[in-house]
């Protein structure tokens, strides 16, 4: 990339509000990394928004995210519970299998070291490393680097490559950002995804990236224009 990790940190001012994320909403609520693992297995492969209304109709039904709770709730009614957040055969399985690993306790998880807490969650059936990440990083601090289609599209263009969830965690674990930085850094990459960097017809024109891009040096953004304007006109 044209320009360092760091600095691409620096140049991004904007992180989106709480309710934009839905685990950082979830962890500061609850100070619990239970109902932010529940929140963010409902964020799979949906908009943060859809799976707001799911996990709010899980806290208005159960009152308080438990495993015990969650237990206690019949397949059926736990899926219709969820049902804004979409997938719900395998939501409804990550979550119950969730609630039986901790339905006696989480004292030995959270006494864990960072790598074995990943390799935990990450042998829970549904639950992939974009959804452990984002609770070990929200949560607890621990230094690993979660990914989703906005930053991969985003650090793709920076660098003219194909980037994948590995390579994108290598290159932004490689800096010097802390912990908290890299938690700020994930919430502005997705904001910036979300409002400039976007699939079809991106901003390029007002993207504090732009000069670090090799997708803008290209020229790549007027064709996709040209494409939105021809999809439109179909």
């Amino acid at each position: 990339m044209k320009c360092g990790v760091r600095e691409v940190f620096k140049r991004l001012t904007e992180t989106g509000k709480k309710e934009d994320f839905i685990a950082w909403l979830a962890c500061d609520t609850y100070q619990d990394f239970f109902p932010t693992l529940i929140a963010t297995v409902l964020s799979q492969n949906t908009s943060d928004k859809a799976a707001l209304k799911a996990f709010s109709n899980l806290v208005s039904r159960l009152g308080s995210l438990t495993p015990s709770a969650l237990l206690r709730v019949p397949i059926d009614e736990l899926k219709e519970l969820i049902r804004p957040s979409g997938l719900l055969n395998s939501k409804a399985n990550a979550i119950i299998e969730s609630a039986k690993l901790f339905e006696d306790g989480t004292d030995w998880f959270v006494s864990m070291s960072c790598e074995d807490k990943r390799r935990t969650l990450i042998g829970i059936k549904g639950i992939g490393e974009k959804t452990a990440d984002v609770v070990l990083l929200t949560c607890f601090g621990c230094r690993v680097f979660p990914s989703d289609t906005h930053i991969k599209r985003i650090f793709s263009r920076l660098s003219g490559l194909k980037m994948t969830y590995d390579t994108i965690s290598r290159t932004v674990l490689d800096s010097d950002l802390s912990a908290d930085e890299l938690l700020l850094f994930h919430r502005k990459l997705i904001t910036l995804g979300r409002a400039v960097c976007s699939s079809r017809n991106p901003k390029c024109s007002v993207c504090p990236l732009a000069d670090c891009c090799e997708y803008y040096a290209s020229g790549s953004q007027g064709v996709d224009a040209s494409r939105g304007r021809r999809s439109q006109a179909d």
